[in-house]
């Protein structure tokens, strides 16, 4: 499955579909005008959204979808226990 090969991008993508449904919305009431200035308003937000996805902090993280060096390493000691189990288990009883 590819959709964790960009991660970092989903999140500013999400915002740019709301964005456009809010843009539509408001064009459809008000004028295409209004409707324009809340697409750009969208298109920045998702801009600063990428942006911050790609720090190195913790919101960076949160962010961009992806884990921080805490959760890392819960994931490495997780599989290394998995491992250490299932190979004591696969030794046949004599």
């Amino acid at each position: 499955m590819t959709v964790s090969k960009h991660r970092r991008l989903w999140t500013p993508a999400i915002a740019v579909v709301a964005g456009t449904a809010i843009a539509v919305a408001v064009g459809i009431h008000e004028s295409w005008w209004s409707a324009l200035a809340s697409e750009l308003v969208a298109l920045g937000w998702a801009a600063s959204l990428y942006v911050i996805g790609g720090k190195d902090t913790d919101i960076g993280a949160a962010v961009g979808a992806q884990g921080d060096e805490r959760q890392e390493l819960v994931k490495l000691r997780a599989a290394r226990l998995c491992l250490a189990v299932s190979s004591s288990r696969s030794s046949p009883a004599v």
